[in-house]
């Protein structure tokens, strides 16, 4: 078994044409980053682990789902 993961924070980064780097403002969104890696590297299983009460569709809106079931068929975004 491999564990590999993906994770949020650090600082964002440009190079500029003197190959000196530049912060700039930007996310690291994980979640977006984990599903390319998956796919990237052929994983069986793509699994996103968490402590909080429950996924949520439409997180942080009005409008927030919590997922308790998803199948492989099934995309959040």
């Amino acid at each position: 078994m491999i564990v590999i993961c993906t994770g949020g924070g650090g600082i964002p980064v440009l190079r500029k044409p003197d190959g000196s780097l530049i912060g700039v403002e930007a996310v690291i969104d994980k979640h977006a980053a984990r599903a390319p890696l998956a796919a990237d590297i052929g994983a069986d299983a793509l699994l996103l682990l968490t402590d909080v009460n429950a996924v949520y569709q439409d997180s942080g809106t009005n409008a927030a789902t919590p997922l308790d079931r998803l199948t492989p068929d099934e995309t959040c975004a």
